[in-house]
């Protein structure tokens, strides 16, 4: 029932992230909504086109990991290409435990809010005008960037 991308102002929330894939079929955002929605319970993976084999894929915004493994200059580049196609600021994603906290990553462009949900530990991202927190279970605040 819900989209794979959504975009609210700067910042654009995705699953795993996104690939330079993705941002070279040059779509945009509810066109990615509108090539995955219907394919969200196929197990046939017979999809119709390109752009919907992509998306649904290893390189799509489900599943692609490619913004947290690697060369770091290179992960940026994609990032800033990422982020230029679908004009926005910040990238939101889950699906990769990099940390036992919500983490920000190259200046704020990137956060990363997948933690280690099965052993207790649980985070939200915050966001307040330009201003960026995490928010663990009891409710603390903690500014990210500082």
């Amino acid at each position: 029932s819900k989209n794979v991308a959504e975009k609210l102002g700067d910042m654009m929330f995705v699953h795993g992230g996104i690939s330079p894939s993705v941002y070279h079929l040059d779509i945009d955002v509810p066109r990615v909504n509108k090539y995955t929605r219907p394919f969200f319970a196929d197990s046939l993976y017979n999809y119709p086109n390109i752009e919907t084999e992509i998306l649904m894929g290893d390189y799509g915004p489900f599943w692609y990991r490619g913004l947290y493994k690697g060369d770091q200059v290179q992960r940026k580049g994609q990032l800033d290409s990422a982020l230029n196609t679908f004009r926005v600021r910040h990238l939101v994603t889950g699906h990769t435990v990099i940390a036992d906290t919500v983490s920000m990553l190259f200046n704020g462009k990137l956060f990363n809010t997948d933690v280690m949900h099965a052993k207790g530990k649980s985070e939200g991202l915050l966001v307040e005008g330009k201003d960026f927190f995490r928010v663990d279970l009891q409710g603390n605040k903690h500014r990210l960037g500082d």
